[in-house]
């Protein structure tokens, strides 16, 4: 009969308990919508006991001192369904741009639908969009 070694055994049983307690990352690429050229990504992070997710994202090709809003739709061509906007940044001088957000949206209901990227002073342009 084989024999384990108990801090082995402990190593197996602490290994299995954080990944059981280590939420899934979802990870999901902005795709420039007709003449943009914005691109970036977005993290989500689920955090299921307060029915939240934070979304963590980096955008570039963005104009610089502008005030930009990222939108969620409830379908996955953000231009349909129920928006929900969830964060505002301006962009810095270098065209670059950032997000962290804690939102009251399921991980599931916002990777079932998609994220938009756009101005803050015309949000029915998406320039950008997790599809």
């Amino acid at each position: 009969m084989r024999r384990f070694s108990l801090p082995f055994a402990l190593a197996v049983v602490l290994a299995s308990a954080v990944a059981l307690a280590a939420p899934d990352k979802i990870v999901q690429e902005f795709q420039p919508l007709g003449a943009s050229t914005v691109i970036g990504e977005v993290r989500l992070n689920p955090m299921p006991q307060q029915e939240s997710t934070k979304l963590q994202a980096k955008l570039s090709n963005l104009e610089p001192g502008v005030e930009y809003v990222a939108i969620v739709f409830s379908t996955s061509d953000c231009l349909t369904g129920t928006p929900t906007v969830v964060a505002h940044f301006t962009a810095k001088q270098n065209g670059s741009g950032n997000f962290n957000e804690d939102v009251n949206l399921l991980a599931d209901a916002i990777v079932a639908g998609s994220i938009s990227i756009a101005r803050a002073d015309d949000q029915t342009v998406s320039l950008a969009c997790t599809q």
